[in-house]
C-alpha cells in the first residue's frame, strides 16, 4: 500500500472528504510516518541482517563499535571471522567477572559484547586484535521517513491498515481540528494497541537493549 491509499482509507474512516479537508496531506504524511515508527517500536516489525546497519566494520584496537540509533534491539551477533555467536554482558556483570576490563588494553578475539557501556555503541571484550566486521540480526526503525504520498511503507502490507488507527487517534485527539472527539481517539488507540501492542516506553526499551536479547522471540 502506498501512502496515498492509506490517506484515502483514513479520510473514509474519519469522514474527512470535503474540499478542502480538515487535515491536509502534509500533516497526514507526518502522522503516517510517525505511525510506522511507533508500530516498529512496539512490534519489532523490521528485522534486518543484511543492511549497513546490521553489518558494522571495526578496526583492531577499537574500544567501541557504533550502532545506529535506529536499532531497537539486537537479536544475535557474531564476528565475521568467527562462526560462534558472541555472548552478552552488562557492565556490572563484567565488573564482577573481569575486574578492570574497561581499562584492559590486551588485544585478542572478542567473545563478549557490553551493551550498556555507551549510548549507540557496543563495547567488545577483549579489544579486537584484527580488523573485523560485526554481523547482527537487528530489529529497527525504518531508515527513511515517509515524505511523499507516493512513498511506500517499509513494513509488511498486512500491517498497513493498522497504521490508519494511529492517525485517527492523533487527529481525533487534537483540539486543533474540527474532528476532535475524545472517544473516537481512544477507540482508535485501542485498535492500534490490539494490532501492535502497548508502548514499551523509553526506560523499558533501553533496559531491554542492555539486558536482554531475543526479546519477544519464541
Amino acid at each position: 500500500m502506498k501512502l496515498r491509499e492509506a490517506i484515502d482509507a483514513y479520510r473514509f474512516d474519519a469522514v474527512d472528504t470535503a474540499a478542502p479537508p480538515f487535515v491536509e496531506d502534509p500533516k497526514l504524511i507526518k502522522l503516517f510516518s510517525e505511525a510506522q515508527i511507533e508500530a516498529c517500536r512496539r512490534a519489532r516489525l523490521i528485522v534486518d541482517s543484511t543492511s549497513s546497519l546490521a553489518r558494522v566494520d571495526f578496526a583492531a584496537g577499537d574500544e567501541l563499535i557504533p550502532i545506529s540509533p535506529l536499532v531497537i534491539s539486537i537479536k544475535r551477533a557474531r564476528l565475521e571471522s568467527v562462526s560462534k555467536p558472541l555472548s552478552w554482558a552488562t557492565a556490572r556483570e563484567m565488573d564482577a567477572c573481569f575486574p578492570g576490563w574497561d581499562t584492559n588494553t590486551t588485544r585478542s578475539t572478542p567473545f563478549v559484547l557490553v551493551a550498556d557501556y555507551e549510548t549507540d555503541a557496543l563495547r567488545p571484550y577483549p579489544l579486537p586484535k584484527v580488523d573485523d566486521c560485526l554481523l547482527m540480526t537487528i530489529a529497527r526503525e525504518p531508515e527513511d521517513e515517509i515524505a511523499s504520498v507516493n512513498d511506500e511503507f517499509k513494513i509488511n502490507a498486512r500491517y498497513h491498515r493498522g497504521l490508519v488507527e494511529w492517525v485517527k487517534y492523533r487527529v481525533f485527539g487534537s483540539s486543533d481540528t474540527d474532528l476532535y472527539d475524545a472517544k473516537k481517539s481512544q477507540d482508535a488507540l485501542g485498535a492500534f494497541v490490539a494490532e501492535f501492542g502497548v508502548a514499551p516506553g523509553a526506560i523499558n526499551e533501553r533496559f531491554e537493549f542492555a539486558n536482554y536479547h531475543d526479546v519477544g522471540e519464541m
